[in-house]
């Protein structure tokens, strides 16, 4: 078997937020309110920003 030797540098910072996405996008929960958030919109069921933090 071939060793990959390919390496990528990327930030700390940017490593630890690759990593919390992954996390984020193991829930399924939260990509069902993203699936369903997307149909709301692209019904144009809105809301502006007064009529939420009214």
């Amino acid at each position: 078997m071939q060793a990959n030797k390919s390496f990528v540098l990327i930030s700390q910072k940017e490593l630890e937020a690759l990593i919390e996405t992954i996390d984020l996008l193991k829930d399924p929960t939260l990509l069902d309110d993203i699936q369903q958030a997307r149909q709301e919109y692209s019904r144009g069921e809105v809301l502006t920003a007064d009529q939420v933090f009214d």
